[in-house]
């Protein structure tokens, strides 16, 4: 009996020790080939632009007031861009309120955060919009800005315009990340805090 055992002992230390160095090779195999599994979710809650697409103000944006919106703008702070145009009323809305209490909601933060709605149009942008979203940026795409700077902003063939998104500039002035108009504050917020906590820019 002894003897049967010493002479099994070996093979069975064997057999587990392959069963430990293959068993993580066939369960990967097996999840990608058998069950073709990804990742559920990723961390971000927005989507990500890759690559990053670069933001010029080749031509003069003009806030509301009619003076040019200066050229580096877009270089120093984190931006979260809307765009509308002027018929744009409840999902605009709905925008600003969402990126004013992200904006608010970073704390000690939230001044490396600015905020910019894009009017396509050549009329002013409403009164509510200075009143009940002060500290908002807002410039007029011109003819001649329109079709150059709104290109960056369109994803799926989709018009920035009637998207209703909310985008988000980094401070090298590079879109890198966009959210669709059903998407949560909280989201966003996490987001951003994220990327504040971790750049050291803007």
């Amino acid at each position: 009996m002894k003897e049967a055992l010493s002479i099994w002992r070996p093979r069975i230390v064997l057999i587990v020790l392959a069963i430990l160095f293959l068993a993580p090779v066939i369960a990967a195999w097996w999840l990608h080939w058998g069950l073709q599994w990804r990742p559920a979710e990723t961390i971000n809650h927005g989507v990500l632009v890759a690559p990053p697409r670069r933001l010029d103000i080749r031509y003069p944006l003009l806030t509301s007031e009619g003076t040019p919106l200066r050229s580096n703008y877009l270089r120093g702070k984190w931006t979260l861009v809307t765009i509308g145009d002027a018929n744009c009323a409840a999902a605009c809305a709905n925008n600003f309120y969402k990126i004013r209490q992200v904006t608010i909601a970073q704390g000690k933060n939230m001044r490396r955060v600015q905020r910019l709605n894009l009017i396509v149009s050549n009329h002013e942008s409403p009164p509510y919009v200075v009143s009940e979203y002060p500290g908002m940026d807002v410039a007029v795409l011109s003819s001649l800005t329109r079709a150059t700077f709104l290109a960056a902003f369109s994803f799926d063939g989709v018009d920035p315009v009637h998207a209703h998104r909310v985008y988000l500039v980094d401070p090298l002035g590079n879109l890198m990340m966009y959210y669709h108009r059903d998407a949560e504050p909280a989201g966003m917020l996490k987001d951003l805090r994220r990327l504040l906590k971790i750049s050291s820019i803007g």
